[in-house]
């Protein structure tokens, strides 16, 4: 059975985002014998992405392009590169959806929490504010006759206090669960961009890699 040697492959470049085998059997898949496959894919759309955007790839091209005042010659990706850096960077966006996944899972979680708590909170106000009325209550039923029309228009103000203590604690405690939710949402946001920033600085700095890497450059054409 004919096996692939992956040495030239780990000897120049080596990442835990890179698998030569997949590399390779992607490169198998998709070479053609005039070997422009890439060239003419990426041309008409032949790739695709969510996180793939062609004008702001292109923006992106133009602007570093005269910062960089590239010029003919440069290195460039000949197809197992294009092979690698494509499964380099599947890797990365796969570790970076799980990393998202798991701040969406902890967000989720995190306000779950926080509104159990806040209704748990609120619910027991709610019995202490009924004990007590009841207790009034009882306390007036067993007054004498005689004494119940002085005292009644009292305990009925009491009662009506502890309502209102009540309903600006439940207020308060509302107030306080909207904050925080919105703390904690945007401050879920923020990791979930920094996630995003870090997988495409990785992607960034290892492309850079194989694009040094000689086995993986284009090769220049002779000049006739």
């Amino acid at each position: 059975m004919w096996q692939y040697n992956y040495g030239p492959y780990l000897q120049h470049y080596s990442s835990k985002y890179y698998n030569p085998e997949k590399a390779h059997a992607y490169y198998e898949a998709t070479k053609e014998p005039s070997n422009k496959v890439f060239k003419k894919d990426m041309s008409n759309g032949g790739y695709s992405s969510p996180y793939y955007d062609p004008e702001k790839a292109h923006e992106y091209y133009e602007r570093t392009k005269q910062l960089k005042g590239r010029k003919k010659g440069q290195p460039t990706l000949n197809d197992e590169g294009r092979a690698v850096a494509k499964d380099v960077k599947e890797n990365i966006n796969t570790e970076r959806d799980a990393r998202l996944y798991e701040e969406e899972e902890r967000h989720r979680q995190e306000q779950e929490l926080r509104s159990d708590a806040t209704k748990r909170t609120m619910e027991q106000h709610r019995i202490i504010m009924n004990q007590r009325i009841t207790s009034i209550q009882n306390l007036i039923k067993r007054m004498p006759e005689n004494a119940k029309n002085a005292q009644i228009p009292k305990l009925k103000a009491v009662v009506e206090k502890l309502r209102e203590d009540n309903d600006k604690k439940r207020k308060s405690l509302q107030e306080k669960y909207r904050t925080e939710t919105h703390e904690s949402s945007v401050k879920s946001k923020e990791t979930k961009k920094q996630i995003r920033e870090e997988a495409k600085n990785t992607y960034n700095e290892e492309y850079e890699r194989i694009l040094n890497t000689a086995r993986f450059q284009q090769a220049k054409k002779k000049k006739k």
